[in-house]
């Protein structure tokens, strides 16, 4: 009976946990760019605290950053669009040539396909698969798509511009949740922190992000590759996504290496980039971040499955960070229960 209980106390939490997903997962465009906002605000917070440092008002500080962000995406799109305007003039040619590459991947798996179609004709199964490419509703998909972009985007902008604009005073607002003067300032505590430790992470791993894609730019440049600048500026996004991100590029280098070159060296362009890639993710990356945020890779597979699933790509980019700031509220918390209380001299 005690346990029975303990289940119908639990069955309310279950119930909000339950309401809650589905709530995330029929209001994506809205709490899905409102939440990346507030990471990318997290982030942003130490550029915001050294420019208020400079005497500039809290809208001054949010605007500034805003312009700078967008200013930032604005010059990364232009030098993207000579490249992304070649490759999609070339990709006729391109998708030729990986065409010829499926074909001899199928009839290298000639085998296993006699084997799936004896089972089949086993199965008496009539329903045939078809894969069937259209080149002609990139249009269509876009005009489609295109709408809700927009609204995702402008809720983006003016959540993390007000984000911005008031994070001090949301900080206040949730420390005043503690019950005593002691309990608030804790609270606080944990939170500047917390934010500390997250903005410091992301800002360093930008960093050598920049550099690896900067050296896959370089690398792909030697090899001969076409669209280097392309080739970096993925490789730079994808290594935010730990673990899946790298392996991701790597399989992408594969098929660009196989489609451009022949013989073994087409292996050459994701073997380079696996060799940086091992130099970056075993020794820069620790030697300049430390140990101390390094995250369960477990944590990090579940909480990018479970993002993904709910809320797409978008999902895939707030996974980490979100996983990150829980981890260092944790971490924080823990940190400030285990130290030591004052001394008091009495008089």
């Amino acid at each position: 009976m005690k346990y029975l209980a303990r289940l119908v106390d639990l069955a309310p939490v279950g119930l909000f946990i339950i309401a809650l997903l589905a709530t995330l997962q029929v209001a994506q465009e809205v709490f899905a760019p409102v939440l990346l906002a507030i990471m990318v605000g997290i982030v942003l917070s130490p550029l915001a605290d050294w420019l208020r440092k400079r005497h500039l008002s809290d809208a001054a500080v949010a605007l500034i950053l805003l312009i700078a962000g967008l200013t930032f995406l604005a010059l990364v799109i232009t030098a993207l669009a000579t490249p992304v305007s070649e490759l999609v003039e070339q990709w006729p040619s391109i998708w030729s040539r990986l065409q010829l590459v499926l074909i001899d991947v199928r009839s290298a798996l000639s085998s296993l396909q006699t084997v799936q179609e004896r089972l089949t004709a086993a199965m008496n199964d009539e329903n045939q698969m078809t894969v069937q490419l259209d080149g002609g509703g990139g249009v269509g998909f876009a005009l489609t798509y295109a709408p809700a972009l927009v609204a995702q985007t402008l809720v983006f902008v003016g959540a993390l511009f007000f984000f911005l604009l008031t994070r001090k005073s949301i900080y206040n607002t949730i420390a005043q949740m503690g019950r005593t003067k002691e309990e608030r300032v804790h609270l606080a505590e944990i939170l500047a922190d917390a934010e500390g430790r997250v903005s410091r992470y992301f800002l360093s791993i930008s960093v050598i992000n920049a550099c690896l894609g900067t050296m896959v730019a370089l690398i792909m440049a030697v090899l001969g590759m076409p669209f280097a600048m392309v080739w970096g500026l993925v490789a730079a996004a994808l290594n935010y996504v730990l673990y899946v991100g790298p392996a991701l590029f790597t399989g992408m280098l594969l098929i660009g290496g196989v489609i451009h070159f022949t013989g073994l060296y087409a292996l050459l362009p994701a073997a380079s980039f696996l060799c940086l890639n091992l130099l970056e993710g075993q020794f820069i990356t620790p030697a300049i971040i430390g140990r101390t945020m390094t995250v369960n890779p477990l944590l990090v597979f579940i909480s990018l499955v479970f993002w993904i699933w709910l809320w797409g790509p978008i999902g895939g980019i707030i996974s980490i960070p979100l996983l990150l700031v829980i981890t260092a509220l944790v971490s924080a918390g823990e940190r400030r229960r285990t130290l030591p209380e004052p001394i008091v001299e009495e008089a």
